[in-house]
C-alpha cells in the first residue's frame, strides 16, 4: 500500500537488537534517478544529522520504522551515497509540476511510496491558485505519468487528468 511522505515524518527508528529507540525520522532523502526514497534522515543533529539507507529498515508500522541494529543508523558522512543525495536537496513536496507540453499544472502536495520498497508510487498534484477550501482540483498522479523529477520541476505526461485516481490505495 502507498504511504504519503509526511506518514514517515516523526516515526521512531527502533532497533530490534536492542529495543532501544535510536531516533527519528526527520526527513526523506529522495534519489530522482530512481524515483524513489532511498534513505532517512534521523535527528537532524547540531553538527551533522544521522541517516539510515532504506535497505536497513526491516519494516515500517504505524507507530515505528523497524531496524535490525542500533549501528545502521550512522553520521550522514559515513553514507557517502546518501549525503551526496542529501546535498542536492530534492524534496518533491511543493515543487512545480510541468507536462511534457511545456504546460506548467501546479505543485506536488504530497507524494506517496511503497513503505516496503521505498518506489514513489504517485504524486498529489494542486494547482498554484488553488484556495484553502479547494480540494476538488487536486489529482493524484500514479508513478506511470511521471516522466523525471528534479529539485526544481517534476516533470509529467501531458493527458495526466484523464488517467489520474481518486485514491492512494490505487497508486
Amino acid at each position: 500500500m502507498a504511504r504519503s511522505d509526511k506518514d514517515f515524518l516523526g516515526l521512531e527508528v527502533v532497533s530490534l537488537e536492542d529495543a532501544t529507540v535510536v531516533g527519528e525520522v526527520d526527513a526523506l532523502i529522495v534519489d530522482d534517478t530512481k524515483n524513489a526514497v532511498v534513505g532517512l534522515v534521523i535527528d537532524l543533529g547540531v553538527y551533522e544529522a544521522k541517516a539510515l539507507s532504506f535497505s536497513d529498515i526491516l519494516s515500517i508500522g504505524e507507530d515505528a520504522v523497524m531496524i535490525g541494529a542500533s549501528s545502521a543508523v550512522k553520521p550522514i558522512s559515513q553514507h557517502t551515497a546518501l549525503e551526496a543525495l542529501a546535498e542536492r536537496d530534492v524534496q518533491v513536496t511543493d515543487t512545480l509540476v510541468m507536462t511534457d507540453h511545456g504546460d506548467l499544472v501546479g505543485v506536488v502536495g504530497d507524494y506517496y511510496l511503497d513503505s516496503a520498497t521505498g518506489v514513489i508510487k504517485g504524486i498529489e498534484v494542486l494547482p498554484e491558485d488553488m484556495g484553502d477550501d479547494d480540494v476538488a482540483a487536486t489529482y493524484l498522479v500514479p508513478a506511470s505519468d511521471l516522466i523525471t523529477m528534479s529539485a526544481e520541476l517534476v516533470m509529467i505526461k501531458a493527458g495526466f487528468e484523464d488517467r489520474a485516481v481518486d485514491s492512494e490505495e490505487s497508486l
